[in-house]
């Protein structure tokens, strides 16, 4: 049996989540409200597919599905904010903005769940992808505070 993990501080959504991907894909669905508890139940037990927000309250939603893609496990992330569901796209992580239509959402977890392998791969190159940019990122910003102290140094002298 197909078993989709749930992640999404929203009872409501969880629970509605459940329901459609149960009777449409008749998969087991187990919901998670916080990314700890998620990404202990992904260390626990293996699923097919798992449905992540890409925005929780104690955890980075990109950060669980980094970790169910090194688990082996497909991910689909899923946002309401413009600003969130564009940075998916500027790194390439497969998503879904919020709301959606329910067909739209079982097209992808079922399109997810016959290529799991290749979501497995894009997640892990969008993660890739969004570590470099914060390492140059942080490397700019150091250089840029060191030639702020420099400046600061001379005009002292």
């Amino acid at each position: 049996m197909t078993r989709i993990l749930v992640v999404d501080d929203e009872p409501l959504l969880c629970d509605l989540f459940r329901v459609w991907l149960h009777d449409d894909l008749g998969a087991d669905v187990e919901c998670s409200l916080t990314g700890t508890i998620a990404a202990q139940m992904m260390i626990g037990k293996h699923f097919n597919l798992a449905l992540i927000d890409a925005l929780l309250p104690d955890t980075s939603g990109i950060a669980l599905a980094e970790l169910a893609a090194n688990r082996n496990t497909p991910a689909l992330l899923t946002s309401g904010h413009p600003e969130v569901i564009d940075r998916l796209d500027r790194f390439g992580f497969p998503n879904l903005k919020k709301p959606f239509i329910i067909n739209n959402l079982v097209a992808r977890a079922s399109s997810i769940l016959s290529n799991a392998a290749e979501n497995i791969r894009c997640v892990k190159a969008s993660a890739t992808r969004m570590h470099a940019r914060a390492q140059a990122l942080k490397a700019a910003t150091e250089q840029s505070r060191r030639r702020a102290e420099a400046i600061a140094t001379l005009q002292e002298a």
